[in-house]
């Protein structure tokens, strides 16, 4: 039964109150296409966590680059378990990628990422705290915009507290604003009314078994960018999970040109169309805040 409203404040209770002495086994789901450096910083800010590193795992889900990821699994042999899956490439496919990766995964929660996030230290150990509290939410996180040009992934251990602190840019990926315009909803996230239009599968947290449940993501929406983590985000919330912002999960953006804002807002225009079929309150909802 989908909750009266999103107000989880009693599991937040429950989440201060969880002792350091973590359980739960996570999967990282890493999205990855043509972008190989930029995994490789991703890969590399993993390896920084604070939750153990016995209970993590990481499947990279590639969407059939054009170059083969030989040697990643070598560069963080002994520090990280990592597995790496492939598809052929068939246009852009991200509901199917992520879905390979929730299946191919064997960790109680899995942790969504896209390959161009470096998570901060506390990044997992955040998301999972909750999940030692409830087994009724899923965990979004915010982003910080930063520009990693120039810098080797193997640097990353060094230059991590650098980024975060660094200048914040401007990102096509946030309607070309240089601070995550989801941080005043994130601020009082328990009292929102739709809180799944905010649920951006590049930082995201679920139980598995939840995520199976309601069959993943839907494959409906591949072929164009967008839209495929708030109606996923929307189906878990109708049944009964609390969604919740976990600010102290942060993903530092890179910003790396890859797709133009011309295509997001064509493939955009697509998949809005079929989310709103999905939901049509969803529209009303954005209309009020002057979205698309």
């Amino acid at each position: 039964m989908k909750p009266p409203s999103n107000d989880y404040s009693h599991i937040l209770a429950l989440c201060e109150l969880v002792p350091r002495h973590y359980t739960k086994s996570v999967t990282v789901v890493v999205a990855h296409y043509n972008s190989r450096i930029l995994l490789e910083r991703c890969l590399a800010g993993i390896t920084q966590q604070t939750y153990p590193v016995s209970l993590i795992e990481v499947v990279v889900s590639d969407d059939g680059s054009d170059e083969l990821l030989t040697g990643v699994q070598e560069m963080f042999r002994g520090v990280l378990e990592i597995r790496i899956i492939t598809q052929p490439h068939q246009g852009f496919r991200l509901a199917t990628v992520r879905n390979r990766g929730l299946f191919e995964a064997s960790g109680e929660v899995i942790i969504f990422m896209d390959c161009d996030i470096i998570p901060v230290p506390e990044f997992v150990e955040a998301h999972m705290r909750w999940f030692h509290a409830s087994d009724q939410v899923a965990t979004v996180g915010p982003r910080k915009f930063i520009d990693t040009t120039g810098i080797d992934p193997r640097s990353i251990p060094q230059v991590l507290t650098q980024l975060r602190l660094g200048p914040d840019v401007a990102s096509i990926s946030n309607r070309s604003e240089p601070l995550d315009r989801r941080l005043p909803v994130f601020r009082r996230f328990w009292s929102c009314t739709h809180p799944y239009n905010w649920f951006y599968g590049c930082n995201i947290a679920v139980r598995r078994a939840a995520a199976i449940e309601i069959g993943g993501f839907d494959e409906n929406f591949n072929g164009a960018w967008g839209y495929e983590d708030i109606e996923f985000g929307y189906r878990l919330f109708s049944v009964g999970t609390f969604l919740v912002a976990e600010q102290r999960a942060l993903a530092l953006h890179q910003e790396s040109g890859g797709m133009s804002g011309q295509q997001r807002q064509r493939d955009g225009e697509i998949n809005r169309r079929k989310l709103y079929r999905e939901i049509p309150e969803l529209a009303v909802y954005r209309m009020t805040l002057g979205l698309p």
